[in-house]
């Protein structure tokens, strides 16, 4: 099956692709026959052995509406072309099949994932396409296949549409490079390249929107991965644009801009297809019979073809009628939230607010990609109502692929892991997080306790807590706790290059992450509290944390776990959490969780969720403790 979905995942990105590299000057057989290969591959995923029923959302419901109002209108009712009309309805269904199969393919968040990828390399190609194109002043597509235009923007002939293309890529590719521990320049660098090229187009909307998706996915960044490296990854991607846009050029839309009216030619136009839309609000003039109908409502004649409404919504309405274009308003609308939530999904609001302006929805190549998202959005929306988390101290990682099978074999939605290695010698030198992260498919969020001064070859190594979870993290942050021990501390007089020295730079700390769990924020603690110390630091630490969750509304889901190294006396801090509203995975058992000897590991939920049941599972190895597993449950 995971075979047959990567297979699935790589033909609907191919054939998205055709779609766009194909659009060209808009003629009709090539999209015709991309069609029937998309309904051929939703045939192959679909087909016998059937393992998985066709899941319906909301976008695909919609659509699918939307093509059986086109076959009864077109079959039907008297005011239609018959042949546009069945070009509409092929257009719909086609689209309804797109979300379709989408949906059932980026089920496996790893499949999607890999999509996103594939596509922010994609736009960042053709945006270099378009460049390229520009600075030979070419009006030849690919410079082989003759255009009717004067200029060509990579395999569009209209700057919007390239622009629109770009608005839903760009969130995505910047999304790359800011949601991570350190940000990455190169995914930093090809979101640059997009905005400049978009810039040197010359589309005024399209310009405007690309400004504000960098903001608002800086914003979104900021609140979800707070860190100091972010603010350089900030910078870094505000650098780059300015650069590539200077690089690009400015010429085309400062020309545009110095126009006395913006939405001259729009608002008359405008005006018909709201004229249009009184004579037939709810049955509409037929699908794709725009165009010979506009001539009886046109205002004005300038000796130019209107070729489309400039203005998605209001032709949808004309066309279709009002609830026709009330269902592309719904599927709008619910994927405000999931666009937000996700944080490179807000392209689809773009599009959807560019085609207020003009006409993304009238090409494949552009408007496929948004359905193909929107169905990612579907696939990855439904909240869970229960969790498998787990808390491990995976000894530094230095056993990787036993603790990556061990954790392929024993699943969990959100892992707390503790003594994680980042460029330590003794792990190889291995991002042990982001390493476990991307084999396992799951987001990652890391925290740097101690700089392990034996442990460094040419370059700082670290050692700290990470959270995985197959949930997007909303937000993370490191407390620092004030009582620390002393005893990692260096010394003249001892050296620190000796491993079993443990000479340390650093501190305890608590990494916080926060969630969105059966409808709600839900904040998470993972630490690995002092282990030189008979209790005291330990419940200070413990304090810290708890003082720190005040700052949360009353009743906020938390989850409190980690090595809390309660070495001594554990049921004291069992019953000191207990007292403060958490209840234990394992309920009142005090279980060893070391191969030794000793209780150190823990799970505590409070605030409307708690654990049913829990366990200590010694048949996993890899590491020197054992994992504490719990299905996490939200009380009604």
């Amino acid at each position: 099956m995971k075979d047959r979905g990567a297979l699935g995942t790589a033909g609907l990105f191919v054939l998205l692709s055709a779609f766009t590299l194909s659009t060209l000057d808009g003629g009709e057989i090539a999209p015709y026959v991309i069609s029937a290969a998309v309904f051929l591959l939703a045939a192959a995923c679909f087909a016998a052995p059937f393992t998985q029923r066709i899941q319906l959302n909301l976008p695909a419901v919609c659509l699918l509406l939307m093509t059986g109002y086109g076959v009864v209108q077109t079959l039907w009712f008297p005011q239609k072309i018959v042949y546009y009309g069945w070009t509409g309805v092929l257009f719909w269904f086609t689209a309804a099949t797109i979300v379709l199969v989408a949906t059932q393919l980026f089920r496996d968040s790893r499949m999607a994932v890999r999509f996103r990828l594939a596509f922010a390399i994609f736009a960042t190609a053709v945006c270099v396409l378009d460049l390229l194109e520009q600075a030979s002043h070419t009006s030849k597509y690919y410079w082989l296949i003759p255009s009717r235009y004067h200029a060509v923007f990579g395999p569009f002939a209209y700057w919007n549409n390239f622009a629109e293309f770009v608005e839903l890529a760009l969130p995505i590719t910047l999304w790359h490079g800011l949601a991570r521990p350190k940000p990455s320049i190169v995914f930093l660098a090809m979101g640059a390249i997009q905005i400049g090229a978009v810039v040197a187009s010359g589309s005024r909307a399209g310009t405007a929107l690309v400004c504000v998706e960098l903001l608002a996915v800086l914003i979104l960044a900021y609140f979800r991965f707070r860190n100091k490296s972010f603010v350089f990854g900030a910078v870094a991607a505000i650098a780059l644009s300015l650069v590539f846009i200077y690089a690009a050029g400015v010429d085309r839309i400062v020309a545009k801009l110095q126009q006395n009216d913006q939405l001259a030619v729009r608002r008359d136009i405008n005006k018909s297809s709201l004229a249009m839309i009184r004579e037939r609000p709810f049955t509409g003039w037929g699908l794709n019979t725009y165009v010979p109908v506009y001539r009886m409502f046109a205002r004005y004649d300038d000796g130019t073809f209107v070729n489309r409404a400039h203005n998605d919504w209001l032709q949808w309405a004309a066309e279709g009628g009002i609830f026709f274009a009330g269902l592309m308003l719904a599927i709008f609308v619910w994927s405000v939230r999931p666009a937000y939530r996700s944080g490179w999904g807000i392209g689809v609001i773009a599009i959807c607010i560019h085609a207020m302006v003009d006409y993304p929805f009238a090409r494949l190549g552009v408007c496929a990609w948004y359905f193909a998202l929107v169905s990612m959005l579907a696939a990855a929306n439904p909240p869970p109502t229960s969790l498998q988390v787990a808390t491990w101290n995976i000894d530094h990682g230095g056993k990787l692929d036993t603790i990556f099978s061990e954790l392929q074999k024993n699943p969990a939605d959100l892992l707390l892991l503790q003594e994680v290695d980042q460029n330590a010698s003794r792990s190889g030198k291995r991002d042990v997080a982001q390493e476990l992260g991307q084999r396992l498919g799951m987001h990652v969020a890391y925290a740097a306790e101690f700089e392990e001064l034996s442990q460094e070859k040419g370059h700082p190594a670290y050692i700290g807590q990470a959270t995985l979870s197959r949930m997007p993290i909303l937000k993370t942050r490191v407390l620092h706790f004030r009582r620390q021990s002393g005893f990692w501390k260096p010394r003249a007089w001892i050296p620190s290059s000796l491993p079993f020295m443990q000479r340390r730079l650093g501190g305890r700390v608590a990494l916080v992450t926060e969630l969105e769990f059966a409808g709600r924020r839900m904040v998470v603690y993972n630490t690995h509290l002092e282990s030189r110390s008979a209790g005291r630091i330990q419940a200070a630490q413990i304090d810290e944390m708890l003082a720190d969750l005040a700052q949360y509304p009353a009743g906020t889901p938390a989850i409190l776990g980690g090595d809390l190294n309660t070495k001594y006396f554990p049921s004291t801090f069992l019953h000191k959490l207990e007292r403060a509203g958490f209840r234990s995975a394992m309920g009142e058992r005090i279980e060893k969780t070391h191969r030794i000897v000793f209780a150190l590991d823990w799970l505590f939920a409070r605030g409307g969720i708690r654990f049913d049941g829990g366990a200590v599972r010694r048949d996993i190895k890899g590491s020197d403790h054992y994992p504490v597993y719990g299905r996490l449950v939200a009380v009604q």
